[in-house]
């Protein structure tokens, strides 16, 4: 079934990499059938409208998990704010060592899925919409750890 997402991307320097760089990991995650972009100058706002027309992969309908795109405003409960806290500081190690942004890590809304989600395993992850294969591999494990590393405390 075909899907529809719409992406703002800011030419602000402040927002380009961090908008760029959501829509390279929602592209990395999906099957693209069609983009269409468009440059909006409307003072004091310059920006690109990304229209995406996509398929979920197949990888992620054979393993029979459906992707889920949680609300990301929802407020956090007290013990999911402590998780989110500890996912947060694992992130800001992890871009300091690879010296790269924070959201080139994990954006804060994949940190506030993980959280919502509560992957015990390495597949439970693809249930999070948006979070890429890439990311997953790369990642996936150490935050895991850091996950295992709390339920102990």
């Amino acid at each position: 079934m075909l899907k529809v997402k719409i992406f703002k991307l800011r030419l602000n320097e402040e927002f380009q990499a961090e908008d760029e760089s959501l829509l390279n990991d929602f592209l990395e995650s999906v099957k693209v059938v069609d983009i269409q972009a468009s440059l909006l100058n409307s003072p004091p706002e310059k920006f690109w409208t990304v229209l995406v027309v996509y398929e979920e992969l197949e990888e992620a309908e054979a393993s029979a998990i459906d992707r889920v795109l949680y609300d990301t405003s929802e407020p956090l409960t007290p013990d999911e704010e402590e998780i989110y806290l500890h996912l947060r500081s694992w992130r800001e190690m992890k871009a300091r060592a690879e010296n790269l942004p924070s959201y080139m890590i994990l954006h804060s809304s994949h940190l506030k899925a993980i959280v919502k989600v509560k992957p015990q395993s390495f597949e439970d992850f693809y249930k999070i919409a948006g979070l890429s294969r890439r990311k997953i591999e790369k990642y996936g494990e150490e935050v895991l750890n850091v996950l295992q590393n709390i339920r102990r405390q």
